[in-house]
């Protein structure tokens, strides 16, 4: 599979249980400002149709977002990026972003599309490729999966891959939303780092989390329960499902929410 049959499958299944490539190059990165930096290429990156789009766009990056651009590993991954932006077999411009990481991805597995058998080895690239410090994603990949392979052999690794260091889930989280990602359909919506997102929202929530709410949230959620339950009592799962979805608890904190729901409702 090429490069450019790879970012149409991106684009095709962003919304879907499917790979998205910028998560394997995130893995490099160490801090959550960096990580705003990488996505912002790569979304402004997206469907250019011009030549010179590459460089007006990467302009009014600049331009707009200055502080973006004081680190200098920036500049190199956009030197790094440039060459992978030319018209594919569809007369579309790839992202170039994607197309970097795709094609690498595929290098790492031995020249196999990355749907196919995982065999990852480093010894497809020079020493020289791998000391390039936009390439150590690549030895963090292979590094991370096969530690998790080994780790968790009947789990979905290349999903846990994507659960990015700085989120601070562990491993076994990791593969508790993994799987509840996977059994319920009402995910399909999601790909599976929103899921995940939706989970590090949710926690902000707690002082402790499924144990003390942040004392402002918790009064705003009080307020609500007593104006829902005013002229007539609402049953518990009625409670549950709409102070969850108004104030975005992810699932793993619906047990925390149902208890407090019931105190809440005995207290009034």
């Amino acid at each position: 599979m090429n490069c450019a049959i790879m970012v149409i499958l991106n684009k095709a299944h962003s919304q879907g249980k499917h790979m998205n490539e910028i998560d394997f190059f995130l893995l490099q990165i160490k801090n959550k400002a960096d990580v705003s930096t990488v996505k912002m290429l790569e979304r402004h990156l997206r469907c250019l149709s011009e030549p010179e789009s590459f460089e007006k766009t990467i302009a009014e990056l600049k331009k707009n977002h200055p502080d973006r651009f004081m680190a200098e590993w920036v500049e190199h991954l956009i030197a790094e990026i440039k060459p992978y932006y030319k018209l594919d077999e569809y007369d579309e411009y790839t992202n170039p972003l994607v197309c970097f990481i795709a094609t690498n991805i595929k290098k790492l597995n031995g020249g196999r599309s990355f749907i196919m058998v995982k065999q990852f080895s480093l010894d497809n690239f020079a020493k020289e490729e791998l000391e390039n410090p936009n390439m150590q994603w690549v030895k963090v990949l292979f590094e991370r999966y096969h530690e998790l392979k080994e780790a968790y052999p009947n789990e979905k690794t290349i999903r846990l891959l994507r659960v990015h260091p700085t989120e601070n889930i562990s491993d076994e989280l990791a593969i508790k939303l993994s799987r509840m990602f996977e059994d319920d359909e009402w995910f399909m919506g999601m790909e599976f780092t929103e899921f995940v997102r939706y989970y590090t929202k949710s926690r902000e929530h707690f002082e402790v989390e499924n144990e003390k709410l942040n004392p402002e949230y918790a009064k705003q959620m009080i307020d609500t329960l007593k104006v829902w339950n005013t002229d007539e009592m609402r049953d518990l799962e009625d409670n549950l499902y709409w102070l969850s979805r108004n104030y975005n608890f992810h699932p793993l904190h619906h047990p925390f929410l149902k208890r407090f729901i019931e105190d809440c409702l005995k207290a009034s």
